[in-house]
């Protein structure tokens, strides 16, 4: 006699037991790779990659702005709760502020009359905006790891069928140029997968640069580990960007040097005054001829070294507390 399976029972979870706070839980855990990537799954925009929290619109902020794979802003609003009329209204002026083509608005529950309004707002207009309204749901069985699911309430009207239909064609005009960054950063990666898995979990990018892991992102202060490829060498650095990210740099620069956490490295301190960035490299001289040579080789130093800048970067933003305003905070706290 066939024994019988033993079965558990999926149970919905309150979303607050994972996220307490919408802004200083939520958002935080949305833009983390793996988890916006179960968004872009659902939502059928696969490669959505986030490119600022608390985004400034005028005196407000919007909670996510992030990008497609055809580089066009996605701007997503967090909600967890039943959906609102002021959202609603957040939703079109953050859209309007930020020129983003794609508005999602993630709530707990989609009103009807909501659900109807992005339906009013998907068939008026034109067809390169496109508006998505989610719901959230979380889940368990018995004692087991919440898990978090995505409704797609609304959405465009053919617009499964649309997209696979851009996708391709997208795809098909790539230049040889992105082909080739696209299957470089491909071959690192698969490199990476055992010695870093950060990295080797990541889309690889099509331009001369690839992210391997973000630190912290945060309206405040967001901290990348990134390998760049040119002609005559390797960039490995720490990036700093956000309100925050000369602030951040000088932390971490002054820590690095007074500890000699990057002992025996040649470190290029670019602090770049005239932009809102900064960045702490490391940098590799190589010819075309040796990167052809030996690919090997290449892949090896950019693992170690970005595993190198991985670790000292963890460990200083452990140290880093933000003043808890949530829009445009003005120090940084060190412990």
């Amino acid at each position: 006699m066939t024994e019988r399976p033993q079965l558990g029972r999926l149970e919905l979870v309150d979303l607050r037991k994972a996220w307490v706070d919408e802004a200083r839980n939520f958002t935080p855990w949305l833009c983390e790779e793996e988890n916006i990537s179960l968004l872009g799954e659902a939502l059928g925009l696969h490669a959505l990659t986030p490119i600022g929290r608390e985004q400034a619109v005028g005196r407000f902020s919007a909670d996510i702005l992030a990008e497609d794979f055809r580089g066009n802003r996605v701007l997503i609003e967090n909600q967890l709760a039943q959906s609102d009329h002021s959202h609603l209204g957040q939703c079109l002026t953050y859209a309007a502020g930020l020129d983003a083509k794609t508005i999602v608005w993630i709530c707990s529950k989609i009103r009807d009359e909501h659900r109807a309004a992005i339906d009013w707002l998907n068939e008026i207009s034109d067809e390169e905006y496109s508006f998505f309204a989610v719901e959230i749901e979380l889940y368990r069985i018995g004692e087991s790891d919440l898990a978090p699911k995505f409704n797609v309430a609304a959405n465009p009207n053919d617009w499964t069928r649309d997209f696979r239909k851009i996708a391709r064609l997208v795809e098909s005009e790539l230049t040889e140029s992105q082909i080739a960054h696209r299957d470089y950063w491909q071959r690192l990666i698969s490199q990476a997968e055992d010695r870093y898995p950060a990295l080797g979990r990541r889309t690889p990018f099509k331009g001369n640069w690839q992210t391997a892991e973000s630190l912290s992102l945060k309206s405040w202060l967001g901290v990348d580990v990134t390998v760049t490829k040119s002609n005559v060498g390797l960039r490995a650095e720490i990036y700093f960007y956000m309100a925050s990210a000369k602030l951040g740099f000088d932390f971490f620069k002054d820590t690095i040097e007074s500890e000699n956490l990057l002992d025996g490295e040649d470190i290029s301190w670019e602090r770049m005054n005239d932009k809102a960035t900064a960045r702490i490299a490391i940098y590799r001289s190589i010819t075309e001829a040796e990167s052809a040579l030996d690919e090997t080789s290449e892949f090896n130093w950019i693992i170690d070294t970005l595993i190198k800048l991985k670790t000292v970067a963890h460990n200083l933003i452990e140290r880093l507390r933000l003043d808890p305003g949530p829009v445009d905070p003005k120090k940084l706290e060190i412990d």
